[in-house]
């Protein structure tokens, strides 16, 4: 047999460049001054003047930032904080400009919003069609419908909010399997902030009763303007609420099946929740029923044992909570 007269060459190893060169000597660098047993130490007035200008200006960023959840959460957006505008006619021959601080105004969106919103409602219960007539125009740009203030708005023109007679009200559910009664609720959502059992809560010679009120105190977000608004908690709507009261239902926890709402102006699950807050509250590793899956409610679970799921649960009542009002009651929003 003849060999192979096939010649294997060996690839070739490419030359590291001058920039990559440059890039390794500063990351030896880097790295050999953050190794160092002291620490890594700044002795420059410059460095230093920077590094406290990063920090202030991230800690600024930061204050405005807004967490998004929906389309609610990104209209919230608007209701508060303030956006550098630099003016062009006040530019010098240094090249220096005048930064004013503006408000967003975001208050006609909000009012668009919620006006397609109601017009939609009104055409899902099935009314008559002279009413989805006249609902109709109500979504448009031009209406002359009443309009809604929006907290930290300060756009002229518009109408002022409409007052409202006594407190927002949560409803909770009044079954006693449900994890959060009348019995605890003022632990939870009052000043204790603290899921106790039942079970626990009824020794207590402060803990709630079935069929009465109990009254907590929230402080809403600095962006939302930072009012302390006080609710009503209850857990028999039916018989302490007329039918004009029913609009002070701001949030309602879910017990996990329809029969909760039976005898309620608002029973249908999924007009309930259009028009308040939902929320389940469930024991961590509890199965979720699966009634409460079609539902626009949110979730949260606490622990019979374990105190630190309260507040991460709590947070994400009162931040949902918010985010609604914003939206749906800004008349709340003092």
């Amino acid at each position: 047999s003849t060999p192979d007269s096939r010649q294997v060459t060996p690839a070739a190893t490419p030359l590291p460049s001058d920039n990559e060169q440059d890039q390794d000597k500063q990351k030896e660098l880097l790295m050999s001054c953050l190794s160092l047993p002291e620490g890594f130490d700044v002795n420059s007035p410059e460095i230093m003047s920077a590094i406290q200008s990063d920090r202030e200006a991230t800690r600024k960023i930061t204050s405005l930032e807004i967490p998004v959840g929906d389309s609610s959460s990104i209209l919230r957006a608007g209701a508060g904080g303030e956006v550098q505008v630099v003016e062009k006619s006040s530019v010098d021959a240094s090249g220096g400009a005048n930064v004013a601080l503006k408000k967003r105004d975001f208050a006609r969106v909000l009012e668009i919003y919620q006006e397609v919103i109601q017009a939609e409602e009104k055409a899902k219960r099935g009314g008559s069609s002279s009413s989805s007539k006249r609902s109709a125009p109500s979504a448009l740009p031009g209406s002359s419908s009443k309009t809604v203030r929006v907290a930290g708005s300060s756009s002229a023109g518009k109408t002022p909010t409409k007052k409202v007679e006594g407190n927002p009200i949560i409803v909770v559910p009044n079954a006693m399997t449900s994890c959060i009664t009348m019995i605890n609720a003022g632990f939870f959502f009052g000043k204790d902030a603290v899921y106790i059992p039942r079970d626990q809560a009824m020794k207590r010679a402060d803990a709630g009763k079935r069929g009465g009120t109990i009254q907590v105190t929230h402080k809403l977000a600095p962006r939302l303007g930072g009012a302390e608004i006080t609710y009503d908690i209850i857990d028999n709507p039916t018989t302490r609420l007329k039918k004009e009261e029913w609009s002070r239902v701001v949030a309602v926890i879910a017990q996990g099946a329809s029969w909760q709402f039976k005898g309620w102006q608002y029973s249908d699950p999924v007009d309930l929740f259009s028009r308040a807050f939902g929320f389940y509250i469930g024991l961590d590793g509890a199965s979720i029923p699966d009634e409460l899956r079609n539902w626009n409610v949110k979730l949260g679970k606490v622990s019979r044992d374990r105190r630190g799921q309260d507040n991460v649960c709590l947070a994400s009542f009162w931040n949902g909570l918010e985010e609604f009002i914003a939206v749906h009651k800004q008349e709340y929003m003092k």
